[in-house]
C-alpha cells in the first residue's frame, strides 16, 4: 500500500473513532445526535423528484397505490403536517436518544398549528424511534427488528442529515483532497447501509455534510463534502446506486434498475 494511501486510511480510522467518541460523550450528557430539539421539526421543502416536494410526493404515491414508509436517520421523524400524515404508512427515526419528551416540551409555547403538527407526528400510531449510534451494527439490527415487527418490507423514503458527525479536526498537514479521501468513504458507507433497508423503488434524500479542512495558511474552514454529483457516481455505481445533486446541500440516491 503506498505511503499516502496508508496515511489516509490511518486518518480515516481516527475520524471514525472520533465520531464514535463524540457519540458516547453526547449519550452520557443526555444530548441528541447533532441537533438541538429546536431543529427537529424542520421544513422539508426539498424536491423528492423533479417538480414535486416532499408532501406532494407522499400524497401522490399513496393515491397511486404505493406504500409510504418513511425513515429519518439522525432524527426523530417529526416532519409532516396533520393532513399529510393521513397518507403516511409508517414513521421511523434513528438517533442517539429518543428526544420525544423534549420535543413536546419545546412546542408547548409554540404557535397552536405548529404545536398540533408536531404532536401529531409524536402520537402517530405506526411510529418508532430507534436509539443508537448509526456507526454501530447493533443499531441497524435494532432497526431491522422494528421493521420486521411492524411489517415494513423496505422504506420508500429515507431522509438523512449527517451534519455534525463529520466535524473531525483534521491533522495540520491535511488538505482538501486528502480530506475528501478520508470522509467520502464514510459517507458512501452510510448510503450503502441505508440502501439495504430501502425499497426497490425507494429514494434516499441526504444533506451533504460539512467537513473541516486546513488551508495552505493553516486556517480551518468548513466546506461541503460534495460539490459535484460526479464526485461520487463511480463509487455508488459499484454498489448499485445512482446519485443526483438536487439542490443546495441535498442529494438524491436511488437503486439502479
Amino acid at each position: 500500500m503506498p505511503r499516502d494511501t496508508e496515511r489516509v486510511e490511518a486518518v480515516r480510522y481516527r475520524a471514525v473513532a472520533e465520531i464514535r467518541r463524540r457519540a458516547r460523550l453526547m449519550l452520557v450528557a443526555g444530548d441528541s445526535w447533532y441537533a438541538d430539539v429546536e431543529t427537529d421539526y424542520c421544513s422539508y421543502d426539498y424536491e423528492v423528484v423533479p417538480g414535486m416536494q416532499l408532501a406532494g410526493w407522499v400524497e401522490q404515491r399513496k393515491i397511486l397505490g404505493g406504500s409510504t414508509h418513511i425513515l429519518e436517520l439522525f432524527g426523530s421523524a417529526v416532519m409532516f403536517g396533520t393532513r399529510v400524515l393521513e397518507y403516511v404508512d409508517s414513521l421511523t427515526g434513528v438517533r442517539l436518544l429518543n428526544t420525544d419528551d423534549r420535543i413536546a416540551e419545546y412546542v408547548e409555547n409554540e404557535d397552536p398549528v405548529r404545536q398540533e403538527n408536531v404532536l401529531a407526528n409524536l402520537r402517530f400510531n405506526n411510529r418508532d424511534v430507534i436509539e443508537g449510534d448509526l456507526f454501530a451494527g447493533r443499531t441497524w439490527k435494532g432497526l431491522e427488528r422494528s421493521m420486521e415487527a411492524r411489517q415494513i418490507p423496505g422504506f420508500d423514503l429515507i431522509v438523512c442529515r449527517p451534519c455534525g458527525v463529520f466535524m473531525f479536526d483534521p491533522p495540520e498537514d491535511m488538505g482538501l483532497s486528502e480530506a475528501g479521501e478520508v470522509y467520502s468513504p464514510i459517507f458512501i458507507e452510510g448510503l450503502r447501509r441505508s440502501a439495504e433497508v430501502l425499497a426497490q423503488d425507494g429514494i434516499i434524500m441526504s444533506t451533504v455534510p460539512d467537513i473541516l479542512v486546513r488551508t495552505s495558511g493553516g486556517e480551518i474552514r468548513f466546506i461541503p463534502l460534495l460539490t459535484n454529483a460526479a464526485d461520487y457516481q463511480d463509487q455508488l455505481n459499484e454498489i448499485g446506486l445512482g446519485l443526483a445533486l438536487t439542490m443546495d446541500r441535498w442529494v438524491r440516491v436511488m437503486k439502479n434498475r
